[in-house]
């Protein structure tokens, strides 16, 4: 993790719990830009933050499946689910 005035800044990687965290970038201890969040139920959502919150076109993949499913946020809030999904490879 990199530090930049005693806040996390750049690339890091945090883990809230035993089994949960985030990857990306952090800008003054915000998440900000590009970012993974793994849920402990081994949900992934990679997407882009803007300050702290979800953002932009990113995807969901559940633990269970080999499909990314391709999503839309906006402000931290899930806003649309596209039908393409794609195969993990």
């Amino acid at each position: 993790m990199e530090y930049f005035n005693g806040k996390f800044h750049g690339q890091g990687y945090y883990k809230f719990n035993d089994k949960e965290y985030y990857k990306g970038s952090y800008e003054n201890g915000i998440k900000q830009g590009l970012g993974e969040i793994t849920y402990k139920d081994g949900t992934k959502i990679n997407c882009n933050f803007d300050n702290g919150k979800l953002n932009g076109i990113g995807t969901i993949e559940r633990p269970n499946s080999k499909k990314q499913i391709k999503v839309q946020f906006i402000n931290g809030k899930l806003n649309k689910s596209f039908n393409n999904s794609t195969k993990h490879r």
